[in-house]
């Protein structure tokens, strides 16, 4: 599991054998991410489908098309956060897209994930 560090949360990169995160995350989040997620059927929260998922999503990463960050805290996903279609070139550009937990909505997560200067110094 790829792993950034942050001050706030580590910021990791989830690999296939990591697939329950994602998939607790989403289903204790179903309700409360509806109305932003396309409408999704029972199968889709399945472990198999959990797995393809996450080992598409890192297929992304090491092809630097697609980046999926998920904010880990206490050993539970909590946020997540995806720049996607990414573009490179003269034109560097991507869709960023994030979901945060209903229980933890609020607390200023996401602007921490996505702000610069919550990354440490290099």
């Amino acid at each position: 599991m790829h792993v950034i560090r942050s001050e706030r949360l580590p910021l990791v990169v989830l690999e296939p054998p990591d697939y329950a995160l994602l998939q607790t995350y989403y289903l204790e989040n179903k309700d409360h991410l509806a109305p932003w997620e396309p409408a999704r059927d029972e199968a889709y929260y399945a472990a198999a489908s959990m797995r393809d998922l996450v080992a598409q999503r890192h297929r992304h990463y090491e092809q630097q098309t697609a980046l999926h960050l998920c904010a880990i805290d206490d050993g539970r996903m909590v946020a997540e956060c995806n720049f996607t279609n990414i573009v490179r070139g003269p034109l560097q550009a991507c869709n960023l897209g994030f979901s945060v937990a209903k229980a933890r909505e609020g607390r200023g997560i996401m602007t921490a994930l996505v702000n610069p200067s919550d990354r440490p110094s290099r």
